[in-house]
């Protein structure tokens, strides 16, 4: 498995706080000053082909999931 960059262990911690989110609710709780939507979206597309999150759709909304089952097995590298 590759290791997180430090941009992504950023989102991964934020998403750990919240278990599931939205875009807009990733970026709200990033500390200032906030990165571009387009950036946070870029990091989580590479997170999710690392498997290290899910997405769910709903119609054009698309909600972030973290299973700590799954991270447990891959061994992720940050502490819950």
């Amino acid at each position: 498995m590759k290791p997180l960059t430090k941009a992504e262990e950023q989102i991964m911690q934020v998403l750990w706080k919240l278990e599931k989110a939205f875009l807009r609710e990733i970026i709200d709780a990033l500390p200032d000053p906030k990165p571009h939507n387009n950036t946070v979206a870029t990091i989580i597309k590479i997170l999710v082909e690392k498997e290290f999150i899910a997405i769910n759709v709903f119609h054009t909304v698309i909600v972030l999931l973290i299973s700590w089952d799954d991270l447990s097995i891959r061994g992720s590298q940050i502490p819950r």
